[in-house]
């Protein structure tokens, strides 16, 4: 099994465990939270990449990417139903690797986690 540990952050719980078992599929390992708050919180260690959910109450996708603004933070992966270019804008300018589109593509995702380990963190 893979070392690299992914965080899986969404408020939806049959969203967030889908994409956790789809990671899981691809041997990587997953810790699963239910808000960036929760995640926060925690402080997790040994954080291979974040793929978080946008939109979410209390803290956003965007927030929590605010918040991590440090070199040896862990590479962040939105997902999104509304892709704005805005959002995109805001998204890079916070130092998000990539926005992806809900519904997902799960070969994107994986190739999306895969790229944001080798080369965003």
């Amino acid at each position: 099994m893979s070392a690299a540990v992914i965080a899986v952050i969404d408020d939806d719980a049959l969203f967030r465990a889908a994409i956790a078992s789809l990671i899981r599929s691809y041997d990587y390992q997953t810790a699963v939270f239910s808000s960036a708050t929760e995640f926060l919180a925690a402080r997790p260690q040994a954080i291979s990449c974040i793929v978080s959910d946008l939109q979410m109450p209390e803290l956003t996708g965007l927030d929590l990417a605010r918040s991590l603004r440090a070199p040896e933070a862990p590479p962040l992966i939105l997902m999104t139903a509304h892709a704005t270019p805005s959002t995109r804008q805001e998204a890079e300018a916070a130092g998000v690797c990539v926005v992806l589109e809900k519904p997902l593509d799960p070969n994107l995702l994986i190739a999306a986690i895969e790229d944001a380990i080798t080369n965003c963190g």
